[in-house]
């Protein structure tokens, strides 16, 4: 897959996944580098610490400007947007506890894909 997105000279390479899946797509594709720019979009706080990854898409909460030094990637920031695809949209957000009770179906779960979400 990796030479065939070389030979079709895609010039930016986006994984919408993130390491979603153990990284399956993003770690095994990516460091092939079949792309000259590759971004990533991740769910969860913090720099994949990949060579191999250009960008990263995330908000100036999730990841402030004075951090940038501790990431691989270099920002672009997207207004609110860490979770922005809602894997599990929490329908009711409940003030914590110590106390453990399940409720019946909290999440709604979605494929994450961008026309579901």
């Amino acid at each position: 897959f990796a030479r065939f997105i070389n030979k079709q000279r895609i010039h930016i390479l986006l994984e919408w996944d993130g390491y979603a899946r153990q990284g399956e797509r993003a770690q095994g594709l990516f460091s092939l580098r079949p792309a000259p720019i590759q971004i990533l979009h991740q769910e969860y706080l913090g720099t994949s610490g990949a060579q191999y990854v250009d960008y990263i898409f995330t908000d100036e909460v999730t990841s402030p400007r004075h951090l940038d030094h501790l990431y691989t990637e270099q920002f672009i920031y997207m207004p609110n947007h860490f979770f922005s695809k809602g894997h599990a949209v929490q329908e009711e957000v409940r003030a914590p506890s110590y106390t453990f009770s399940p409720a019946h179906r909290p999440y709604k779960l979605g494929t994450g894909s961008p026309q579901e979400n």
